[in-house]
């Protein structure tokens, strides 16, 4: 059975191991484009006014720790 290309990317970064962690959301990671539109890295967290910690995002691919090329081999690989 073949994975889908979701699939394959939550594959892959559960082996990366991102810590302290990511969000992604939109269509399947088929190119860098796609990537980086969609991924955001935890770079912290933050504190709302009611004192809610909650965590920090970044979408700016210096703060990801990761490369979509890095990503993608690792994809490759399944």
């Amino acid at each position: 059975m073949s994975l889908t290309t979701s699939q394959k990317f939550g594959k892959a970064m559960d082996k990366i191991g991102l810590n302290p962690g990511y969000l992604y959301v939109g269509e399947p990671p088929e190119t860098e484009e796609i990537f980086l539109k969609n991924f955001q890295r935890t770079v912290g967290t933050e504190k709302l006014d009611d004192g809610t910690e909650v965590a920090k995002m970044s979408s700016n691919p210096n703060d990801f720790g990761i490369t979509w090329t890095q990503i993608k081999a690792e994809m490759d690989k399944l």
